[in-house]
């Protein structure tokens, strides 16, 4: 089946809906995530889910993108903040998931006249081999636990870049669950925090470039605007990671 057929196929209710999209299911194992508004360019997002499954990252295949439509390979599990919610995974494990796919992620280098359209956010002189794919928005809501693992999803925001502001994001985007309180996890989403600054080898030394990517291209909501102050002082609170420098 044609998704982009004239007549378009009744879509019927969604499974699914996000802050900026709803999920609709499709045969043969198929969802269509359609934007309600016009967020950004849905080629260069499916441009970004495409390089990203040829380089191994799990995230589902793209089969077609057009206009505020994508039709996504089917995954079937929670979040992992339902998951987290549910006692089914820890703090600890949650962290290590998260640094896991931000490896995958990394992994992915900038290829030779790349033609992607993906924006390169490196400060100006960066070797480009240090221009790997970046995902910049990876954290609880975009991991799904599926049958086959963990799955990242949502590309809108990827770019090319260091892999250390990409890891930084990360970390902003907990503290700022751990500041405003989100869902009311506050304590645990400090406990993942804390573990994932571990597990990613310590990126707060590239806070505040994260902080100047999120203003610039992610669109942080007022209330984000709010704490982002704080978030720095919040990161150094928690102590360095044992065996390795403190950040100053």
């Amino acid at each position: 089946m044609q998704l982009f057929e004239d007549p378009p196929p009744a879509l019927g209710e969604p499974i699914a809906a996000g802050r900026t999209a709803d999920i609709y299911p499709l045969p043969d194992g198929w969802v269509l995530r359609r934007y309600r508004t016009d967020v950004g360019n849905v080629e260069r997002e499916a441009a970004a889910a495409r390089l990203a499954v040829a380089g191994g990252v799990p995230t589902p295949e793209v089969r077609e993108a057009r206009g505020h439509d994508m039709v996504l390979r089917r995954v079937d599990g929670p979040t992992m903040v339902d998951a987290f919610a549910s006692g089914a995974i820890g703090a600890e494990d949650g962290a290590q998931i998260l640094a896991d796919l931000h490896r995958a992620c990394h992994a992915v280098r900038r290829p030779s006249g790349d033609a992607s359209g993906l924006r390169d956010i490196s400060e100006p002189g960066t070797p480009e081999d240090q221009k790997v794919l970046l995902h910049l928005d990876l954290h609880p809501l975009n991991v799904m636990l599926g049958a086959d693992g963990p799955m990242l999803i949502d590309w809108a925001n990827a770019s090319w870049g260091p892999a250390g502001v990409d890891e930084a994001m990360t970390v902003l985007i907990l503290s700022v669950v751990v500041l405003n309180n989100t869902l009311g996890i506050a304590e645990p989403a400090r406990r993942m925090l804390s573990a994932f600054i571990d597990a990613a080898g310590d990126p707060r030394p590239c806070l505040e470039a994260a902080i100047a990517a999120r203003r610039t291209y992610t669109h942080p909501s007022q209330e984000e605007l709010r704490v982002l102050p704080e978030i720095t002082n919040l990161a150094r609170s928690l102590g360095p990671v044992p065996g390795r420098p403190a950040v100053t």
